[in-house]
């Protein structure tokens, strides 16, 4: 991957294949770490973004598509609620992951697939429902994924898709400054590295680009959860973020020496950080 971060480092832009590669050697470097860092629970309900996406799941879907699926939280999820009638499809492009997900998700009626989003095996019309947690604003060129999955519902079907709604959320000024400035002197196109498309942050934007693919309605709305997190799971959890393997070595050596003692300064009195978290989620319905 040394090839890759050198691009990155030096002020280009990955192409789309290159981000692929990325995610793959990141994910097989580092399995499970998405749930490992999005798995923590949120507020009276001690509900997860993976608890609040699947609740999203439209009464009558009997086969339901987790796009991206990783290691198979969100599909376990799914499962649960499709039940003894239902199948749960995951794909995503690491088998790594995929091999973590196949245990999970014993005892159901489950597919797993290694296929990339705009180049699904599955037929056309054959799936109700498809899902999609925090890899949507990854994929690039999303307008061919976006078509795929048209292609795939049946009609009538719903896409819903969970993506994150801000970037280091709850985090003190000078913290969020120290993590912020480090990325940008590591990688001088940051947050433009050529991993995702930035089309999914607008909302008008990405409801227009769904109805251009075959979709009748697209809305976006969003959710705010309050939590607390000791501060040493915070540093555990950016340590699974993209951006921590793009930056240099001795970059990540000072954000270990300099952060800890940032994120307990902000800490309340019980020692805990109260963090907010905003999800943003887009629902397509097909024509």
């Amino acid at each position: 991957m040394g090839a890759l971060l050198d691009k990155l480092r030096g002020g280009e832009r990955w192409t789309p294949d290159e981000a692929i590669e990325f995610l793959v050697a990141f994910h097989a470097a580092r399995p499970g770490a998405t749930s490992r860092s999005l798995a923590r629970r949120w507020g009276s309900n001690a509900t997860t973004s993976y608890d609040l996406t699947a609740q999203r799941m439209p009464a009558g879907a009997r086969v339901a598509l987790d796009l991206a699926c990783g290691d198979g939280e969100l599909s376990l999820a799914v499962a649960r609620r499709l039940g003894d009638q239902g199948e749960i499809i995951g794909i995503d492009v690491c088998a790594t992951d995929l091999e973590l997900a196949r245990p999970r998700l014993e005892g159901f009626c489950a597919r797993l697939l290694c296929e990339r989003a705009e180049q699904l095996s599955l037929a056309t019309a054959s799936v109700d429902v498809a899902f999609c947690h925090f890899a949507l604003m990854l994929m690039s060129p999303l307008t061919p994924v976006v078509i795929e999955v048209a292609r795939i519902l049946v009609p009538g079907g719903l896409f819903v898709a969970c993506v994150p709604g801000g970037s280091l959320e709850g985090l003190s000024a000078p913290a969020r400054d120290l993590v912020l400035d480090t990325i940008r002197g590591d990688l001088p196109t940051y947050p433009d590295t050529g991993l995702g498309d930035a089309r999914v942050n607008d909302d008008q934007v990405i409801a227009s680009l769904f109805k251009d693919s075959g979709f009748a309605t697209v809305t976006v709305d969003k959710h705010v959860s309050e939590g607390e997190n000791p501060p040493e799971q915070v540093l555990a959890e950016m340590r699974d973020y993209y951006w921590w393997d793009m930056i240099h070595d001795g970059s990540r050596a000072r954000l270990e020496r300099d952060l800890p003692a940032l994120l307990r300064a902000s800490a309340e009195p019980s020692g805990m950080l109260r963090r907010i978290s905003t999800l943003r989620f887009i629902e397509a319905r097909r024509a």
